[in-house]
């Protein structure tokens, strides 16, 4: 069950990760200055630990907390993620 529907506003898109996203995923998580903010993120990143984390997403979602990819709208290049999280029946954190 997927909580997170694409939303888009023409320039950046937000939407689900799908097994199509591994290889920029991978990529994008193998950078070294990611790691000093978010030292919980495997280093090295690998296949494997992507696709756990993608596979994991759907689960994550129907329970209200996940997180999507942000991908440029026109090349559906990655741009990056964003974790949310329901905090309270009527409130939600996204960031």
């Amino acid at each position: 069950m997927e909580l997170f529907e694409e939303l888009t506003d023409g320039v950046v898109t937000l939407r689900p990760w799908t097994m199509d996203d591994l290889p920029a995923l991978v990529e994008a998580c193998n950078d070294e200055t990611l790691h000093y903010w978010l030292p919980m993120i495997p280093f090295p990143y690998t296949n494997k630990d992507g696709r756990e984390f993608i596979s994991h997403q759907p689960e994550r979602n129907a329970e209200g907390s996940g997180n999507v990819g942000a991908f440029d709208a026109q090349t559906s290049e990655l741009l990056g993620g964003c974790g949310f999280r329901e905090l309270e029946a009527e409130r939600t954190e996204f960031g």
